[in-house]
């Protein structure tokens, strides 16, 4: 009772202390970067120079947000932009003007923001948690999150980055904990009585409706996101495969000799992060796979979160629709985005000046009939001009993927206005060590289970043969040890007798820990942004939601790392 009450209160002083150090920031950030009162430039002489944002994005949300706060036409810009934003972060905005009138202060603004970065700590600390089951990873990786430079900047921007981290974190357990139920074999914790488990059709509903209302939400926050829940079913569905190909026929007869030697003949391998009815089928090819119900269970889950997320968007969908007359399920930004990563004078970097070149030739010539929506002839002016310039450069557009991986990786900041030396230092120190663990901890999750619970059953595994008398505290006792567990009786329902919550088991001998799906997770958003963004423009800014992850690989390698020469420090001495 008293380590939980002190875990507890780490966890509070850490989400505090990262609090306090986003407040922190904002006031020191509108001091030096940015102006404070946004009604200060308005309707002013001789100061129409200043900026009251760094970014430039920055002041089509806040204008937005004003608009949807006083029931105002959604749109920004002198061109009246009504499609170019998605509406997730003015929403976020609106009621910061119900309260502060016409123009309320930024500060307010970023202080939301700062909430918002202090739940992506939480949120990095359950992560962790889910997937490893070990306090000291989950503090660790919330600490890095706490004190990271560029989520701390990102936290106090009036940018849609740190709300959009928060959804994505969300996501990421929605596919974490809905991969543990499609695929039974796999979980990082067993509840034998769980209502969820005894009932898995509401459990996996639930989850399934969670996931694809996240997904939503991030797109809400960040169009580009769209594809990432396809992405991630693609990977699931792959390693679902090939987890299913890569038993041997050695393991096969390992197992029915295992099994020929026990008397019963259900019998069911339990291993502390496993649960597989092995004698259900001998069924044997393609077809046979289908038949197995974690692929029944994967395909309702997409069709389910699809469903979902689709719904989640149909607002806007419909909205976009009655303006354009046309299907425009996020914005009409892509065409302006693929033009500013894929043009003539393109470094990498943004550089929007164009758009008022193609707007005023819009308007003059225009690329369509004149009564299909501006915005919409104007995106497709952007794509056209884009995907031409493609077909006649190829060699340059690979130097600029090159560029623009180098730019979204860099040690250094690329803004000239973050250049300074301390800066540098400080990001070189704070980045570069996370950067260079996190690609161990990803390297150990990348290979398929190379082991079956059979495999070592005779070495390493205890047998247990519950019965309804058998007492459940010693079952559960057994369950939470790091071997593995062999359950063997004459029906199944013998393991509802128990109650118990297994740890993940870890090799510490050889330093890996188990790989498989769940902890893709961790990299897949890192591979995703980075594939996105060797297109599009890039930048140290983007990369930040991929750097979460890579956080809780680099705090696992951490720990294991001192688990293990603290393991071999002990077995020298005795």
């Amino acid at each position: 009772m008293k380590q939980y009450f002190k875990t507890k209160s780490l966890w509070f002083l850490l989400l505090i202390f990262a609090l306090f150090i986003r407040i922190m920031a904002a006031l020191a950030w509108e001091q030096h970067f940015e102006l404070s009162d946004y009604s200060c430039i308005e309707n002013q002489k001789g100061i129409d120079d200043q900026k009251p944002f760094f970014f430039g994005d920055s002041d089509s949300y806040w204008t937005l947000g004003r608009a949807l706060a006083f029931s105002r036409p959604y749109q920004h810009g002198k061109e009246n932009w009504t499609i170019f934003r998605m509406p997730g972060y003015p929403l976020l905005l609106m009621p910061l003007f119900w309260f502060g009138g016409e123009n309320p202060p930024l500060f307010w603004a970023r202080l939301e923001n700062a909430f918002c970065g202090m739940l992506t700590v939480a949120l990095v600390g359950c992560l962790g948690f889910l997937l490893f089951r070990d306090q000291r990873i989950a503090l660790l990786a919330a600490f890095f999150a706490a004190v990271d430079p560029c989520s701390i900047v990102e936290s106090i921007l009036v940018l849609a980055e740190e709300p959009f981290v928060v959804t994505m974190l969300l996501q990421l357990i929605c596919f974490v904990v809905l991969f543990y139920k499609i695929d039974e074999n796999n979980g990082t914790k067993i509840l034998l009585s769980n209502k969820f488990l005894l009932r898995p059709f509401w459990s996996i509903a639930f989850w399934t409706s969670a996931l694809g209302l996240t997904s939503a939400l991030t797109v809400y926050f960040r169009p580009d996101w769209f594809y990432f829940m396809p992405f991630v079913f693609l990977f699931m569905f792959v390693y679902l495969l090939s987890d299913q190909f890569k038993t041997s026929s050695k393991n096969r007869s390992k197992k029915r000799e295992l099994i020929s030697s026990k008397t019963a003949q259900k019998t069911v391998f339990y291993r502390t992060n496993r649960l597989e009815p092995f004698l259900k089928s001998e069924k044997k090819g393609l077809f046979s796979v289908w038949r197995q119900i974690r692929y029944k269970r994967m395909i309702c889950v997409v069709i389910g979160a699809t469903v979902v997320f689709w719904t989640a968007l149909l607002p806007w969908i419909l909205r976009n629709e009655r303006l354009t007359g046309r299907f425009i399920p996020t914005t009409l930004q892509m065409g302006a985005s693929l033009y500013d990563g894929l043009n003539p004078n393109a470094d990498g970097s943004s550089n929007m000046n164009f758009v008022e070149q193609f707007r005023l030739m819009e308007q003059k010539y225009p690329s369509d009939d004149p009564s299909v929506h501006f915005e919409v002839r104007l995106d497709r002016r952007f794509k056209k001009a884009a995907w031409e310039w493609i077909r006649e450069n190829p060699q340059k557009v690979l130097e600029l993927a090159v560029i623009k991986f180098l730019r979204l990786w860099n040690f250094v900041p690329n803004e000239p206005a973050f250049s300074s030396t301390p800066i540098r230092i400080v990001l070189l120190i704070t980045y570069l060590p996370l950067l260079i663990l996190g690609i161990i901890g990803a390297w150990g999750t990348l290979g398929l289970r190379s082991e079956r619970p059979w495999d070592s059953v005779e070495s390493d595994c205890q047998i247990i043969q519950p019965n309804d008398a058998q007492d459940k505290n010693e079952c559960s006792n057994l369950l939470k040890s790091s071997k593995s567990v062999f359950v063997s009786s004459e029906t199944t329902s013998g393991l509802r007798k128990a109650k118990s919550v297994a740890p993940v088991s870890f090799d510490i001998n050889r330093f890996q820990y188990q790989g498989g799906f769940p902890y893709w997770l961790l990299w897949l958003p890192a591979l995703y942004i980075t594939l996105l963004h060797i297109i599009f423009v890039s930048s140290i800014r983007y990369r930040t939601p991929a750097m979460f992850g890579i956080m809780i690989l680099a705090a696992a390698t951490i720990i294991f790392g001192v688990d293990y020469y603290r393991t071999k420090i002990l077995q020298s001495k005795q």
